[in-house]
């Protein structure tokens, strides 16, 4: 869960491991009392999207030019390696990608998701439109349906 939401923010497999490695590091440092197991999961959501956006503010990473292989999706239920509608997702912007992930595979309600993002229900709602008319946009674009067969 934690690789795939970061996955989702970084695109670089590498990155996503790294930050699942801190994420377990805090959790261990700060050993948190749960509540419930609901509690613990957004726990670690929440962690997870802080290191991913501090990762993505780091000086380091803007100002660093390597080339790189194009990233893996990592294998798991939630992803379908050759998927069209990955790739259309990991292809929508920062903003949308993580508002449909969260949506979408890790199961989490637009309140809680704003919860998580510090944004608001509207905002939420509003990324994930946005991003399902993008993705219809895109998905289009690769079966054009209009075409008689």
């Amino acid at each position: 869960m934690i690789l795939r939401l970061s996955f989702s923010y970084l695109k670089n497999m590498q990155d996503a491991e790294d930050v699942v490695q801190e994420v377990f590091i805090k959790f261990m440092d700060y050993t948190p009392n749960f509540n419930d197991s609901g509690h613990e999961k957004a726990w670690f959501m929440k962690t997870s999207v802080n290191l991913c956006k501090n990762k993505l503010k780091s000086y380091g990473r803007k100002h660093t030019s390597f080339f790189e292989e194009e990233a893996q999706i990592p294998v798991c239920d939630s992803y379908d390696e050759g998927s069209d509608v990955t790739r259309a997702v990991l292809s929508l912007p920062e903003q949308y990608r993580v508002a449909v992930h969260l949506y979408y595979y890790e199961g989490y309600r637009t309140a809680e998701i704003a919860k998580l993002l510090h944004q608001t229900q509207t905002t939420v709602r509003s990324h994930l439109f946005r991003a399902r008319k993008l993705l219809k946009q895109i998905l289009k674009e690769d079966y054009d349906f209009d075409e008689p067969i």
